[in-house]
């Protein structure tokens, strides 16, 4: 897909969500340098992507679905 396809899915709730997860995941980074608790955030950092796909869905999928 092209990059100008990719814009409509970066809405600014979409953006908003992500930044959401960004956060959480600091606060993790956080965590881990005050050595509170081991958590291991580079197997969360595909969470960053996952407000993409339900925008995708919400926006492609379901209309698609309602058609029917």
């Amino acid at each position: 897909m092209r990059i100008e396809n990719w814009k409509r899915f970066l809405t600014e709730p979409a953006i908003t969500e992500m930044s959401a997860v960004g956060g959480v995941l600091i606060i993790g980074i956080g965590i881990n340098l005050l050595e509170l608790k081991k958590i291991k955030i580079g197997n969360m950092l595909p969470a960053i992507f996952i407000p993409i796909i339900y925008f995708v869905i919400s926006i492609e999928i379901v209309p698609f679905l309602l058609r029917f």
